[in-house]
């Protein structure tokens, strides 16, 4: 969820993993098209998946879902499969659960576990210290350290989306309350030139403006 792999198509990445991990006999990715393709360990070229021997069973294949492709993928993993979900710099709580409920068995039979780099670990940290103020050793994190950082990161966005929440409501507010002062714009033109004074946004501005 945290978009760290970038440098790599998702097909290369696909490629990648059956390279490292030597027990998967196939790996699921989406192509450019959003198609759900699988390459194989024993075919030279990818096929979709649903025209594969893996259709109905992924229990040999790793799966790879880019975050694009984190809302509204439904695929039918395997009852006790295992997801790994990346975390990026403020990242929040949903995005997190997007990429997460693609567990559907999430909490019962299937587990996830949160990969972070440096300075989201850093992070992590330093909201875990601002909350215990105390740090064991050896630091030993847990999924409630990273859902106390996820729910802080989205506190901060929310914040930081303030101002634009604010304007919108104040354009909101503006129009409406000219719509009711002259409701007759649709058939009158004078009530149509005031309402247009005011919901009239001018992109183009001088110098002195």
């Amino acid at each position: 969820a945290g978009a760290h792999i970038l440098e790599m198509q998702n097909e290369d990445v696909a490629k990648a993993w059956l390279n490292i991990d030597t027990e998967a006999q196939g790996a699921v990715y989406f192509a450019s098209n959003s198609q759900i393709m699988v390459r194989s360990r024993f075919q030279s070229l990818p096929m979709p998946l649903i025209a594969s021997p893996f259709a109905n069973d992924l229990e040999t294949c790793v799966v790879y879902i880019d975050e694009g492709h984190t809302r509204g993928t439904d695929l039918k993993l395997p009852v006790t499969a295992k997801g790994a979900v990346t975390l990026g710099s403020g990242q929040t709580k949903d995005q997190t659960v997007q990429a997460a409920m693609r567990l559907r068995q999430l909490g019962t039979t299937q587990s996830v576990a949160f990969l972070a780099p440096p300075e989201v670990y850093r992070s992590i940290l330093d909201v875990r210290r601002a909350h215990t103020q105390e740090l064991p050793r050896p630091v030993m994190l847990t999924s409630v350290d990273v859902v106390r950082w996820l729910l802080e990161q989205s506190c901060k966005a929310n914040e930081q989306m303030m101002a634009l929440h604010f304007s919108q409501c104040q354009d909101f507010c503006r129009r409406t309350d000219i719509v009711w002062k002259h409701p007759n714009f649709a058939t009158n033109k004078q009530h149509l030139e005031k309402v247009l004074q005011v919901i009239r946004q001018v992109e183009q501005q001088t110098l002195q403006q």
